[in-house]
Formats: structure tokens, sequence, C-alpha cells
């Protein structure tokens, strides 16, 4: 919720309609529900932006929205609530990244909780400043991958199939 919603009009209940039944979160693929859109565009000028930018932005707009040549449509899907209610979908593998830039954990099931699934990104990697290390700083992250015991709530790294850590996870 904000900008958007304020400016498209929808109500606190459209949005979450449209998150829990569709699954429909902002950035998505999802334009149109029962033909209205879900977002919308915004420009941002900073401080070394100058009139050229505004005319360049203006005179885009009116190129392609307002003459006679507009851009031809995208073939995006539209789903309705009705439609989305009738579909028979079916999830068949689910995948979870419990340590920010580092590999993946698949399962055939995995236990769902308010706000995803259980450990998704739960954990980073940290430098001695506890700032975030990520693949761009240190690409060989995505060669550690996690692994769960629930049973005994313990998770297992391994790096590169080789060295391993085990860790609690209460």
């Amino acid at each position: 919720p904000g900008a958007c919603q304020a400016h498209l009009g929808h109500t606190d209940q459209e949005l979450r309609r449209n998150q829990e039944v569709i699954g429909h979160v902002c950035g998505d693929h999802i334009d149109l529900i029962d033909n209205r859109p879900t977002g919308s565009v915004r420009v941002s000028f900073g401080y070394p932006s100058g009139e050229s930018d505004a005319d360049t932005l203006y005179n885009l707009l009116v190129e392609q929205f307002w003459q006679n040549n507009p851009m031809a449509p995208i073939d995006r899907p539209q789903i309705s609530i009705d439609e989305f209610n009738k579909m028979d979908l079916r999830v068949s593998r689910i995948f979870v990244y419990p340590i920010k830039s580092c590999g993946v954990y698949e399962m055939d099931e995995w236990e769902l909780e308010p706000y995803g699934f259980k450990y998704d990104r739960c954990w980073a990697v940290v430098n001695s400043s506890g700032a975030c290390i990520t693949q761009l700083e240190e690409p060989k992250l995505c060669l550690v991958k996690p692994y769960f015991d629930l049973k005994t709530e313990t998770m297992t790294l391994v790096y590169a199939g080789k060295s391993q850590l085990q860790t609690l996870i209460q």
C-alpha cells in the first residue's frame, strides 16, 4: 500500500484480496486485475536533471501516447478473481533461500508461515563491521548450500560439496 494505492483509488480490501487470492505483489508481472491497473509509473528528477530531461520525457509521452502512433499493446494476460478461483494450480517444487546470496534449499513440501516460507531469507553473511556481504563482493557465496533437519532443529551449511558447518536454528 502506498502511492499506487492512493493514485489508483484502490481500497485496503482490494489490495488484500489481490495479494491473498491471486498473489499479486508490487513489481510482479500482473498489470491488470478485473480490468483495473495494479500499478503506475513514476518519474523522478534529481538535482542533476535539467529542463532538457523534462522536455525529453514530455516529447516521448506525446509521441508514444498522444499522437496517432501509440505503442503496440503488450501481450500480457489479464486475470479476474473468478478466473483465478477456477484454475487448477499445483506446486511441484519449493525453493527457499535461507541465507542472502547463498545457495537454494529445494523440497517437495515446506511449512508456510504468515510472511512466507519458513526460514526463507532469514539470515545473511556479514563482515566484521556487521555489513551484509553479497555475491557482488564474494561470488563464491553461491557455493554455500543449506540443508535442514527439522527434527533436530539444525541447519547444515555445505561449501562446494566439501566443508560443513552445522548450527541450531531454534
